[in-house]
């Protein structure tokens, strides 16, 4: 009982310190201009990284992640499925499940790449909440992910 209390609060803790962290990091030096026609530098950005969508984040997971190849299958497998029998609960209650599978653990795998794997986690969660708004086990960790992202410049990505 005691450590079933103390999941969440274990996974929020690793969550605001891996994305505190990658948050405190100097970005790269930018390259030197190699062109003739200049000798200044020249910034690939103008001060601040591109920001990266949810579902920009869910196409890099598995790169960012290896280990969630299996689950990234089966949530495919399970999409392809309801997409083929949206009304069918057997293929809806599969596809919930198969998001929340795939987004709890990327979200629990997120501090070796936190930028990509909590952002596609919150895609995935979302997925799940958008076919059953009820299923508890995705609210709780869609809503701690918002609750952490809420505190950092920029809020919650979209």
């Amino acid at each position: 009982m005691f450590k079933t209390a103390l999941k969440p609060i274990v996974v929020a803790g690793m969550l605001v310190l891996a994305l505190s962290a990658n948050a405190q990091q100097k970005p790269a030096a930018p390259p030197k201009d190699k062109s003739p026609h200049s000798g200044a530098m020249q910034a690939p950005f103008a001060g601040k990284a591109p920001k990266m969508t949810v579902e920009q984040a869910l196409q890099q997971a598995v790169k960012a992640d290896a280990t969630l190849a299996p689950l990234e299958k089966t949530f495919k497998t399970a999409e392809a499925e309801m997409k083929k029998k949206p009304k069918d609960a057997k293929a809806k209650k599969a596809y919930v499940e198969a998001c929340y599978q795939y987004g709890h653990t990327a979200m629990v795998n997120g501090s070796k790449q936190p930028r990509i794997l909590y952002r596609a986690s919150l895609a995935l969660l979302r997925r799940a909440l958008k076919v059953d708004p009820k299923h508890e086990p995705s609210q709780k960790d869609k809503q701690l992910i918002e609750d952490i992202y809420k505190t950092m410049p920029g809020g919650i990505p979209q």
